[in-house]
């Protein structure tokens, strides 16, 4: 785009301007930063019986997808972890 100059009130030099939906993206990022919870992309997809089995214990635990997987993750680990205690006390 060519640039415009004009010496008035509204003295501009025109550039292009980014699209309107880059404009919303923007908004929509300054609005959850001073909310400050800003969430972050995950880059990982799952199974649709996976998205039913996690809207299932989301229901029963009254939380959030992250809080759901959180505490799944947190219990999962903590499992492994009692069985590979068993095991190391077993072998003596």
């Amino acid at each position: 785009m060519k640039k415009v100059h004009r010496c008035t009130y509204f003295c501009i030099k025109s550039e292009r301007l980014p699209a309107a939906g880059a404009q919303n993206k923007k908004k929509k990022m300054r609005s959850k930063e001073r909310s400050g919870s800003r969430s972050v992309a995950k880059g990982y997809r799952l199974k649709p019986e996976t998205h039913r089995l996690i809207k299932r214990l989301q229901k029963e635990i009254k939380g959030t997808k992250e809080e759901t997987l959180s505490r799944a993750c947190n219990l999962l680990q903590d499992s492994i972890r009692e069985l590979n205690f068993n095991k190391k006390n077993n072998k003596q």
